[in-house]
């Protein structure tokens, strides 16, 4: 008997199960004439069952969704040489079709997520690469759609008329959107790299100073104008984000100053609380403004009151309520609509500030 060897080197193997599967035992169980038709579609099945799993698996390895496709050259011979299982090919095109929205929606679904947001993204760099790395993975995933193997798949489905196809046909659309999304939460966090850059960048007290206020009007307008960052719980986080940037820009000044065996270790210590307490003070600031047009603009929530059940709405605003028409997509302050208050002082996302500074 002849015995095949091959040497797997770290990273490939995946790829080389890939390979096997589709040029050695899916031609030699599936084609196979002293195999039994049953036995061959269940071959057929499994093997590629076994290539989603091999492209699961680089999907996690390489952190890109990989669509797998099925073995065109083995479908294509036994369409041609075996026409009465053509239902069996017809059955791995809808599988691979199913297995595709799966990968797709989890891929949609992973910024609902709370791993998505984690503690990992400790710096405003680490947000842009976040939205950044997203938005890479769903243009990836629209590339991979376009290919002529995927458009293979799809034509072959439709001439058969099959009914997975029609809810397929509207995914495409959902990724452009999702790409849309992520590129406007990309544009708003980048406006923050800059003044991150120039506060972890000076020497100069007065001028980490002089960037605070800039650094906050900028958060304040992404809280404006953000739908994404509008939100609380996203905000809070992103408040958490800079903070721990301050702190830690605060901590280099000390750590440098007791490293350099300077003498004036407690000046070092003075200008760090210096720049947490201004922070906090620009904050503050720009709290009370942002909670005036919170309060100006957004739509009173509706609450139920337990003792009759019944929904009754809060309108502080009579009937001359200037936020009854929110529908419009002309409407410049949607984004303010919906209510969010900035944290307050002692709020979770600034433990580490407060902490520096107590």
């Amino acid at each position: 008997k002849d015995v095949s060897l091959i040497e797997l080197y770290p990273g490939e193997t995946v790829h080389y199960i890939d390979i096997i599967s589709r040029d050695v035992y899916l031609p030699l169980l599936c084609c196979n004439l002293i195999v039994s038709d049953v036995e061959k579609d269940r071959f057929l099945d499994l093997f590629h069952r076994l290539l989603n799993q091999t492209a699961a698996t680089h999907t996690i390895q390489a952190e890109s969704v990989v669509l797998p496709l099925p073995a065109f050259n083995i479908l294509a011979h036994i369409s041609q040489q075996e026409p009465e299982r053509q239902q069996s090919i017809l059955s791995i095109l809808e599988n691979t079709l199913t297995n595709w929205s799966k990968q797709i929606k989890q891929l949609l679904q992973e910024e609902l997520k709370p791993l998505f947001y984690g503690r990992e993204q400790n710096s405003i760099k680490d947000q842009v690469q976040l939205w950044t790395s997203r938005i890479n993975k769903l243009n990836n995933l629209i590339v991979q759609l376009d290919s002529p193997f995927v458009q293979d798949v799809l034509k072959n489905l439709a001439r058969n008329r099959s009914p997975y196809l029609s809810s397929f046909m509207d995914i495409k659309l959902e990724i452009s959107r999702s790409v849309t999304h992520a590129e406007r939460n990309l544009s708003f966090v980048s406006t923050l790299s800059p003044w991150i850059f120039q506060i972890n960048n000076s020497n100069n007290l007065n001028e980490i100073l002089l960037h605070l206020p800039s650094l906050m009007h900028t958060l304040f307008l992404i809280w404006q104008h953000s739908h994404y960052y509008h939100q609380k719980d996203k905000f809070s986080q992103l408040l958490e984000v800079v903070s721990s940037e301050i702190v830690l820009r605060s901590k280099q000044i000390i750590a440098n100053s007791i490293s350099s065996k300077s003498t004036n270790t407690s000046m070092s210590l003075k200008d760090a609380l210096s720049i947490c307490a201004m922070f906090r003070g620009t904050y503050l600031d720009y709290k009370e403004k942002a909670d005036g047009l919170n309060s100006k603009y957004m739509i009173p929530e509706k609450k139920i009151d337990p003792s009759r059940m019944v929904i009754w709405h809060v309108n502080p605003y009579g009937e001359n309520d200037p936020n009854k028409d929110i529908s419009s997509s002309n409407d410049p302050y949607a984004v303010l609509r919906k209510s969010s208050p900035w944290p307050p002082r002692n709020a979770k996302c600034f433990q580490s500030l407060n902490a520096l500074i107590e």
